[in-house]
């Protein structure tokens, strides 16, 4: 196993690549337009969140929605979309799903729930908000776990949908944008290994400036090596722990040190006392 310093230094070098490889994709991205030819400008997607809010206000009237954002992609658009919501009643809660990994794809991996809303469902209308509807088998999976707890209605709500065949997971209720599904795209939440969902527009990637095999194989050992630091300073703190108790324990040693010396100068003054008396009797 390797120590601290080593472990700092590979995950500085992990870190260091993955700015480098984000710095390669990004410059070599290329703007996206959806199916009517509008590019996914950062004030084109402004201006769609506001409709789509205002069509969500439409659908769901009065009855006071749970806004379900799919984690982490959808957060950038959520955002949005709860200032364009504003002062409309509803309620939020997130959920973390996946069926990407790290994959370009979510071809033949399985949907991937890790938490539920922490707000009961039951009798509420939700509404799940995601950045992208691709083969729809996410949503489809969360529509259904929230059917079987007890939601009156399930809709889905995405900014952009790669329009296609679905003909199992059928298609969002709500959409921002139509475009190519063969596009890979990033910005607005869409990223590539959690890389690039902080761009404020919407691109697609080229596939060449993607990581080769050897940045791959570099990149695959961050995991371990967040372990590897997490259980150094497991022991670091043991250890230190370990050291205060010595600590505490001589310390008490030192403070009774000054008692003993007491009691032993007044045992010695004791016993003078008697021998002098028993000097002063003779």
């Amino acid at each position: 196993m390797l120590n601290k310093q080593e472990i700092s230094d590979k995950l500085d070098e992990i870190h260091q690549l993955e700015r480098n490889i984000e710095m390669r994709m990004r410059d070599a991205s290329t703007p996206v337009c959806d199916d009517d030819g509008l590019e996914l400008t950062e004030q084109a997607i402004a201006e769609r969140t506001s409709l789509l809010a205002a069509q969500l206000k439409a659908v769901c009237g009065g009855d006071c929605p749970l806004l379900v954002p799919v984690m982490d992609g959808a957060l950038p658009f959520h955002a949005d979309l709860e200032r364009a919501l504003k002062g409309y009643p509803h309620q939020y809660s997130v959920v973390s799903a996946s069926s990407y990994g790290d994959k370009l794809t979510s071809e033949g991996t399985p949907v991937k729930i890790t938490n539920e809303t922490k707000v009961p469902v039951a009798r509420r209308t939700v509404v799940i908000v995601d950045e992208v509807y691709d083969t729809g088998k996410t949503c489809a999976g969360l529509r259904k776990m929230f059917e079987r707890q007890g939601a009156a209605r399930v809709l889905v709500m995405v900014l952009v949908d790669k329009l296609q065949s679905r003909p199992v997971y059928g298609h969002p209720d709500f959409a921002g944008f139509t475009i190519d599904p063969n596009a890979f795209i990033i910005g607005k939440g869409l990223d590539y290994a959690g890389l690039l969902r902080n761009e404020p527009w919407i691109h697609a990637v080229n596939l060449y400036t993607l990581p080769t095999a050897e940045e791959k194989a570099i990149l695959s050992q961050k995991k371990e090596l967040n372990e590897q630091f997490r259980l150094c300073l497991k022991a670091e703190r043991k250890e230190a722990k370990a050291a205060g108790y010595a600590v505490e324990f001589f310390s008490s040693l030192e403070a009774i040190r000054p008692t003993k010396d007491l009691i032993a100068g007044l045992m010695a003054e004791t016993s003078e006392g008697n021998s002098a008396s028993c000097c002063s009797h003779k």
